[in-house]
Formats: structure tokens, C-alpha cells, sequence
């Protein structure tokens, strides 16, 4: 009888382990979900500038692909970013184009196929 009662509480245990898993992978799936429509929503009224790469983050640890230094200016007001890229194909001081929300300039979009040589 006792082995029925470690049983149903080991059990319970697992089941709410299971719900709080569910709970935390929705909650960012919803919360990235936003994020993405924000984004969109500010791009639709942007304008397009400069974007200059001033360097790499090879700080340690784990992470999907690699983090390149951005800066660009708009009304004569210098913006620094981190952006995530799956490879690197680009050398400190190269040039690309950058689309920015005229409402908020801190949401953007580097435009690595648009290179300015």
C-alpha cells in the first residue's frame, strides 16, 4: 500500500513538471510572436540609411550562430546594435543598408544582401 502512495506523488510530481514546461515554452512562443508582429508593424512607415560594422562578439559560451557590432545614424543621433547572424560574410568597416521605424529608430533591420562597395 505504500509503494501505490510514492507511486501517485513521484507521478504528480512529473505531471506538474510536465505543465510547467508547457506553460514556459507558450508563454515564449506567444511573447516572441509579438515581438516579431511589433516589428513588423513599426518597419511598414521606415526610411533606409548606412549601417557600418564595427566588430564581432566572441564572447564564450553557447549561442545559434554569431553576433556582429552595427552603428548608424539617424538625426544626427548614433544608434549601436548587436545583430544575430547564422555565419559571418562581412569585415569590420563594411557598409550595408539598414532599414529603421521612423516612429522608433532602435527597431531595425540590416539588409546583408544590400552591401555598399
Amino acid at each position: 500500500m505504500g509503494k501505490n502512495k510514492k507511486n501517485k506523488v513521484g507521478k504528480k510530481k512529473i505531471d506538474i513538471e510536465k505543465l510547467l514546461t508547457a506553460i514556459i515554452i507558450i508563454g515564449l512562443s506567444i511573447f516572441l510572436s509579438i515581438s516579431y508582429y511589433h516589428k513588423r508593424k513599426m518597419l511598414k512607415d521606415s526610411k533606409i540609411t548606412t549601417c557600418i560594422v564595427v566588430g564581432f562578439n566572441e564572447e564564450p559560451g553557447t549561442r545559434w550562430g554569431y553576433q556582429v557590432n552595427v552603428c548608424y545614424y539617424v538625426n544626427e543621433k548614433k544608434y549601436f546594435h548587436r545583430v544575430s547572424v547564422s555565419s559571418i560574410k562581412c569585415r569590420i568597416g563594411d557598409k550595408f543598408r539598414i532599414k529603421y521605424s521612423i516612429k522608433d529608430p532602435n527597431v531595425y533591420e540590416v539588409l546583408w544582401d544590400e552591401k555598399i562597395e
